[in-house]
């Protein structure tokens, strides 16, 4: 497995756990209770089902280009709609928070496989 994600994999259990003890905007799209919120828990298990995948791509990221890359372009995707979207002032903590959480992991997963890349073809 590749250094890169196997220091992220621990940081993104971590970034649930605290996610589901910290109060604030960011992280979450609801008020209240941040396990009580459907839609958050959606989004837990959407992320932890594709985290397993890119943690099993990662033993031969080359063959599994496609995922990979879906998961950068999806986050880039996901961060430029939630930017607009966390313009009104209640919804800053998401523009602080989880857009550059979204732009980080799109630089370090590309990153990586384009790295990568470039050394299968050298």
């Amino acid at each position: 497995m590749p250094a890169g994600v196997q220091e992220l994999s621990p940081r993104a259990a971590g970034t649930w756990a605290s996610s589901a003890t910290l109060d604030g905007d960011g992280w979450r799209s609801e008020p209240g209770a941040t396990l009580d919120t459907p839609v958050f828990m959606m989004i837990v298990g959407v992320y932890a089902t594709l985290g397993v995948f890119l943690i099993w791509a990662s033993s031969n990221p080359l063959a599994h280009r496609s995922l990979i890359w879906f998961t950068v372009w999806s986050s880039v995707v996901h961060a430029g709609i939630m930017a607009v979207q966390s313009m009104p002032a209640e919804h800053i903590g998401h523009l602080l928070g989880d857009v550059p959480a979204l732009i980080l992991v799109a630089i370090v997963l590309g990153g990586l496989l384009w790295s990568d890349t470039a050394r299968a073809r050298a």
